[in-house]
């Protein structure tokens, strides 16, 4: 069945002649002299004001609209798979999925909400869930380049900015805003959210909320036992808005209660209860002194706090997370032709773990960084350079001494538009990053993932050397992208299960770290070494037709990564190729489309690690938009996984207990007004 599936996505491919076309916004002349509109979506993580994903150098994709709205999911993760070079490290994939970038993911991909941090603890331990909800989100952009740099060292693998709005900018003209509710066959999810901005005077106000509940979800396999997810979350904000710029504060409260899947006959009933709430102040001032055309501010406050329970009652482990970061940026005028955005941040960080299982001391950290990006055009090439230092400090609460990083980051991006509608772009990129808390200081037992971690207070900077080519068609009905990525890594740091008594099995101890075969938990060391990831990226696109009988847009991606140390072994928890195409058919008020992707065996598998199968997943939709007088019903339906696949990533800790959800039906209605 899966081989066939993937010969069908080839025979897609040839039928489709290399497919989909964008709908977009500015209009390019085409060769035969048609006017094309190309949607001009403007990128709100980059520096350059006003810039499109169509004029940055830098690889950027952007999800938003009926796309977000179909694809949408409890997780940042799982609602990025599809998105090009993008998969997930998904411990319940209903309750705790991050997005990993080129086979990069944890701290090394910076997660945002609106250009901020979210100041979770996701990026510690991958059964730690990311603090933002998808279904409130106005767009969500996947970036990677010179503008990454401005977000900090951890953004070596790329930067995913979750735009909701919660700070207007701008003062609607009349009350808009969102109302939506969905269900879910497969995991019984029953959501409802909303979200709404309007005017008083000069003041914007927004308000949004959202409530998410399942219960055990359904896999080809059967029930995944304790696999339950719950989520509150609401948020306030207002901004006063003046003819040179606007200021603004929000704040947002979360409530999240997940479960970790456990196997049948399993004694325990592990789960994580999550409370975080953020404060977030921004400003912008225009022209605000001679040379420069914007001045922008920010501050962020989160008190995080998570308890890990063994069983209902039984409280193993508690985190909390006390974070603020500020910074301020300074936007100046043409100089020499260059234009770019100056800025300095900083911030702090108490975080702790207390209980049984508190593998990490309490570790007060520091940070403080400046950055300068620049852009400018030379006649048919555009060009983009940028440069960070930073300075980070540790000081754990424990025997262990304080350490200090001062990594750097230098990045150098062109675009090259060597006749109309076609271009080539490269990204040079040297950037390090400081290790984390716990790659430094771990120590002990985790019972959500069943590690006894022990990390390596003596670790180094970790130094990425990249590389990145695109060859891309961005007018006329047949569009394309080809891209080519190497990354050499200096002292990558990974962890690596042991084997101290060779017999090529892997060691598996109790709670005090001591050798037991029957041990709950799996032995890891946190290790250093140079490696190698390099892969491919391509997407086409085809307008098949556009006339009274509709609109058909087709698509073909695929993306394959490889990650190896020098010594030629395999980089643990790497994603597999993958080759997916799409058909999408609009007329008058309806949307339907079809999607299949192949996802390859995973047998490029590092020492000790398991191999993961091949499978294809199959996926429709459809949505009907029924506009009522100033406001718009849109109802949804979207099937997946229609083959019932037993799908398993290679990049889950909990592959062989919690496969992908199997085969379900979602349905819902969102009213825009």
């Amino acid at each position: 069945m899966h081989r066939t599936a993937f010969f069908s996505v080839i025979l897609c491919s040839a039928m489709l002649k290399t497919a989909v076309g964008a709908d977009k916004e500015n209009k390019i002349e085409a060769e035969n002299g048609k006017t094309i509109e190309l949607e001009k979506l403007e990128v709100t993580a980059s520096p350059f004001r006003f810039h499109s994903d169509l004029e940055l150098a830098q690889p950027a994709d952007v999800l938003y609209g009926d796309k977000l709205m179909l694809r949408s999911q409890s997780t940042l993760g799982e609602t990025l798979e599809q998105q090009l070079g993008v998969t997930a490290s998904d411990f319940n994939p209903v309750g705790a999925s991050r997005p990993v970038i080129r086979g990069l993911g944890g701290q090394r991909v910076r997660i945002l909400e609106n250009g901020s941090s979210v100041m979770d603890v996701s990026d510690i331990s991958v059964d730690h869930a990311v603090t933002i909800e998808p279904v409130l989100s106005r767009q969500i952009e996947v970036l990677r380049g010179p503008s990454t740099l401005m977000y900090g060292s951890g953004a070596i693998g790329g930067v995913v900015n979750v735009v909701n709005n919660r700070i207007p900018d701008r003062l609607p003209e009349t009350v808009e805003g969102a109302i939506e509710g969905r269900f879910n066959s497969a995991t019984t999810e029953r959501t409802g959210a909303f979200r709404v901005t309007g005017a008083v005077g000069d003041f914007a106000l927004h308000g949004d909320g959202m409530y998410l509940r399942t219960d055990d979800y359904d896999a080809a396999v059967g029930t995944i036992l304790n696999s339950s997810v719950e989520i509150g979350q609401w948020s306030a904000g207002g901004s006063y808005i003046g003819d040179r710029g606007w200021v603004g504060v929000s704040v947002s409260q979360l409530y999240d209660q997940y479960k970790i899947p456990i196997s049948p006959g399993d004694n325990e009933a592990p789960f994580i209860d999550l409370e975080q709430t953020r404060v977030n102040f921004k400003s912008r001032l225009d022209d605000p002194f001679s040379g420069f055309s914007g001045l922008n501010f920010n501050f962020a406050w989160g008190d995080y706090q998570h308890t890990e329970f063994e069983n209902p009652g039984e409280i193993g482990t508690k985190f909390e997370n006390d974070e603020f970061n500020t910074g301020v940026q300074l936007e100046h005028e043409s100089f020499a032709d260059w234009l770019g955005a100056i800025g300095i941040q900083g911030g702090t960080r108490d975080l702790s773990a207390v209980g049984e299982e508190a593998f990490i001391p309490r570790t007060k950290s520091w940070n403080i960084a400046g950055f300068i990006v620049e852009e400018r055009d030379f006649g048919d090439w555009h060009v983009e350079l940028g440069a960070r230092v930073e300075h980070k400090n540790y000081d754990p609460d424990q025997i262990n001494p304080s350490r200090n990083f001062t990594p750097y980051t230098l990045s150098a991006g062109s675009r090259w538009t060597f006749t109309p509608g076609y271009n080539i772009s490269v990204n040079l990129a040297r950037a390090q990053r400081a290790p984390q808390v716990q790659e430094l200081f771990a120590q002990g037992a985790h019972v959500a993932t069943q590690t006894f971690e022990i990390g390596d207070p003596d670790l180094n900077v970790e130094t990425s050397n990249n590389i990145d080519l695109a060859f891309n068609k961005i007018d006329g009905d047949w569009t394309w992208s080809l891209g080519a990525f190497y990354n050499y890594y200096q002292d990558y740091i990974f962890l690596q299960e042991s084997d101290s008594n060779g017999d090529g099995l892997p060691d598996f101890v109790d709670e005090d770290g001591i050798l037991d075969p029957n041990g709950p938990f799996l032995m890891v060391f946190d290790r250093q070494r140079n490696a190698n990831f390099y892969g491919v990226e391509a997407e086409m696109n085809y307008l098949f037709m556009e006339n009274d009988w509709g609109q058909v847009n087709g698509r073909i991606w695929g993306d394959f990564v490889r990650a190896k140390f020098t010594n030629g072994d395999n980089v643990p928890r790497i994603s597999p190729w993958r080759i997916g195409g799409s058909l999408e058919y609009n007329y008058g008020r309806w949307q339907t489309g079809v999607d299949i992707f192949y996802v390859g065996e995973q047998d490029k598998t590092a020492a000790l690690e398991t191999t993961t199968p091949d499978y294809t997943m199959v996926n429709i939709n459809a949505i009907y938009t029924l506009p009522i007088e100033s406001a718009d019903i849109a109802f949804f339906v979207r099937g997946t996984n229609l083959l019932n696949e037993d799908a398993r990533r290679s990049t889950s800790f909990l592959k062989d207990v919690a496969p992908l959800p199997g085969r379900a039906a979602t349905v819902g209605i969102r009213t825009t007004f």
